[in-house]
């Protein structure tokens, strides 16, 4: 079989990169010794710096997706724990002195702020996942509807601005 210059071309990557079998690379230098001009081209290739490949936008563009859902899951879990926590706090008792000591009971005042805070921590979950969603809706990105948290909150993004509901309405953005 006769080696050709196209053949050596298409092996010289595997033999810069030394990932080619020991006698791929016999082959090439073979080659090289019966060709020059051909080793000296090969020897400025390989001298030749290439610059190091950067991450693709599309990876960049997930490894942003991951963080920013890790970062809403911890938001998320702080203001489910904060909720739960006031909202069993009016319930709360305290065993003093021989005495049951329980906060609905003796501080009235106090179990009404820690249910109206446990109420704000419960209604701000939903919104709060709403409000990330409306953030999310940057010019030119077209999605489909969502629908947020338990509140069935619509989102359209819709280059026009009009979408639905779901329920066959038609909404406008304004």
């Amino acid at each position: 079989m006769k080696v050709t210059k196209e053949i050596i071309n298409e092996l010289i990557p595997l033999y810069v990169a030394d990932e080619c079998s020991t006698d791929t690379r016999a082959l090439v230098d073979e080659y090289q010794q019966r060709n020059p001009q051909q080793a000296e081209e090969l020897r400025l290739v390989m001298e030749t710096s290439v610059p190091q490949a950067r991450a693709s936008a599309k990876g960049l563009d997930e490894v942003r997706s991951f963080r920013e859902t890790r970062r809403r899951l911890r938001r998320r879990s702080w203001l489910m724990a904060f909720a739960i926590f006031f909202s069993l706090a009016p319930f709360s008792f305290a065993w003093t002195s021989g005495r049951v000591w329980r906060l609905l009971r003796d501080a009235p005042a106090s179990a009404v702020v820690y249910a109206v805070l446990g109420a704000v921590f419960w209604v701000s979950m939903p919104w709060n996942e709403a409000v990330h969603a409306a953030s999310n809706l940057k010019g030119g990105v077209v999605r489909e509807n969502q629908t947020i948290g338990v509140s069935s909150i619509a989102v359209c993004i819709n280059p026009d601005g009009i979408c639905s509901n779901g329920s066959g309405d038609r909404l406008e953005r304004r």
